[in-house]
């Protein structure tokens, strides 16, 4: 057991694994003690999006004429799929479908945090690394990297992503980015963040480095195009997801993210969870924003903060922007400052006071999607 021990605290992982801990135990205290729409904490952690993603690692992709109209289309064709095949390979242990995505969201979100707080140990220190995994639980809705949503497991990808990056394991960048791409819409946010290293880097590479790196961009394509191709085969239509997220209940077009976001805060009313996170975000960049964090952080953090807005709406604003890691590093940052360090404990606050009065109770009673 003690040697366990050391091996845990050699490999940076016992701090990790403890504020992982007390996260799950805290918030699944808070999903039994205090009631809401449903009786199980499997049914909490199945919401909205999550059904689908579910039906996904239980029965594939399936479309149908929806009911209200029967000249749109409905189905679960609309969400990615490496998250939901990654629990359909869990269940063929005997797990049910429901138990298998939760467990790879728990457990990616571990790994996720584990790596985090060796990324900015290596750019940073230790305690600005532990101070960034405060931000991450501490900000007001990360009970969604609990549920089967796909939001851990794609922390877990992107930060494996930045960690190859920092160590200089590029063949690993390959494979991961394509994993990246088809698990949520704005992982092919990643492929600026490669260009950028490499024009940044191309006279310190050496040629494979530049080839894993060029490969990877690649990779993001053929992601897209393997998962579209699935469609034509099945579905006959190449275009298919397309079709589906431009239908008009999705709003789904490309517009300059600050319109967006100017609607969505002139024309809901401001106690509304979307503009809430988004001025909290907002707010959280003005006021923790800093140089030190990479350039290429920081070409990921933006784009993640801007994809949803560019895409043409700002539903669900407030669980996209979970996965800007460098947003908690940067928040991070500001605990190491005598003068910054009640900023920090005022975020801790604030996240946790939104947390428990706005987006929690709504996630509980079904009203948050």
């Amino acid at each position: 057991m003690n040697r366990f021990a050391t091996y845990l605290k050699q490999k940076d992982l016992l701090i990790p694994l403890y504020y992982w801990s007390v996260f799950l135990i805290i918030y699944i205290l808070l999903f039994q003690l205090f009631p809401g729409k449903f009786y199980s904490l499997a049914s909490y952690l199945t919401q909205w999006d999550g059904e689908h993603y579910l039906s996904i690692a239980r029965d594939g992709y399936q479309m149908y004429p929806c009911t209200q109209n029967i000249s749109f289309t409905c189905g679960n064709i609309g969400w990615f799929p490496f998250y939901p095949l990654v629990g359909k390979v869990i269940s063929y242990t005997g797990l049910n479908h429901q138990y298998s995505l939760i467990l790879v969201s728990w457990l990616s979100l571990l790994g996720a945090m584990i790596i985090l707080y060796r990324l900015v140990i290596l750019k940073f220190d230790k305690q600005i690394a532990i101070a960034s995994l405060l931000s991450l639980i501490f900000f007001p809705v990360s009970f969604y990297f609990m549920a089967i949503f796909p939001y851990a497991f794609f922390l877990l990808i992107v930060t494996s992503i930045f960690y190859c990056i920092e160590i200089k394991k590029l063949i690993w960048v390959i494979p991961l980015t394509g994993i990246l791409a088809v698990t949520y819409p704005s992982g092919s946010i990643i492929g600026f963040v490669l260009l950028y290293q490499l024009i940044k880097e191309w006279k310190n590479y050496n040629l494979s480095e530049k080839l894993s790196l060029i490969s990877a961009m690649i990779a993001i394509g053929v992601a897209i195009m393997i998962y579209f191709s699935y469609y034509w085969y099945k579905f006959d239509n190449f275009f298919q997801y397309l079709d589906f997220q431009s239908q008009p209940y999705y709003a789904h077009r490309m517009r300059f993210p600050l319109i967006t976001i100017y609607e969505a805060l002139s024309h809901l009313r401001i106690i509304q969870a979307v503009p809430i996170s988004i001025i909290f975000a907002t707010v959280s960049v003005l006021i923790f924003y800093s140089r030190k964090i990479p350039a290429s952080w920081q070409i990921y953090m933006f784009g993640i903060l801007l994809f949803t807005p560019t895409m043409g709406t700002c539903a669900c604003y407030y669980r996209h922007i979970l996965v800007a890691f460098p947003l908690f590093a940067m928040i991070g940052l500001s605990y190491r400052s005598p003068k910054r360090k009640y900023l920090f404990l005022l975020y801790l606050i604030v996240g946790a006071s939104l947390m428990w009065l706005v987006f929690l109770d709504r996630f509980k009673t079904g009203l948050l999607m």
